[in-house]
């Protein structure tokens, strides 16, 4: 059942602040948000995952990045799909490359699109594993770094 995007975006943001106002963590699964969270943390196939914000000089581009933790070897990746779900750019990890990024892309390719969480699963086949729809106001003139925490 898909739920009212601007509600679930309500719901997941009261209910961060209301943990940073507890000193609390709350991590969801991406699935669960429907819409990538910022500045929070969230589940991919029992992996822990945040996501960071800073801002771009210039407001008609987003970037994305994809940051692994020391602990983090294996290969992950994140495809940036549009709305016809055809992939404008793939960033990957893996062994000692520790951070990937996207050259800026122009927000107009990027809304009605979703990103999507890969790993490398059994025998390192690269496995689908979720998306989160972008919301394009959200993310405009900003570059977002995905940090893969724990494998």
């Amino acid at each position: 059942m898909k739920r009212n995007s601007k509600v679930s975006h309500a719901v997941f943001s009261l209910g961060f602040s209301l943990a940073s106002l507890l000193g609390t963590t709350m991590i969801v699964n991406a699935i669960e948000a429907e819409y990538l969270l910022l500045n929070s943390y969230f589940r991919v196939d029992g992996n822990q995952l945040s996501s960071t914000v800073q801002p771009l000089q210039n407001s008609n581009v987003t970037q994305f990045c994809l940051q692994a933790s020391s602990n983090v070897s294996w290969w992950k990746g994140l495809k940036i799909l549009d709305s016809q779900g055809k992939q404008i750019s793939l960033i990957v990890t893996e062994n000692d490359s520790r951070l990937s990024c996207t050259p800026n892309i122009q927000n107009s390719r990027l809304a009605g699109g979703k990103i999507e969480f890969w790993k490398a699963k059994t025998f390192g086949a690269h496995t689908y594993m979720d998306s989160a729809r972008i919301d394009v106001n959200q993310v405009k003139g900003k570059k977002i770094t995905i940090n893969w925490i724990n494998e």
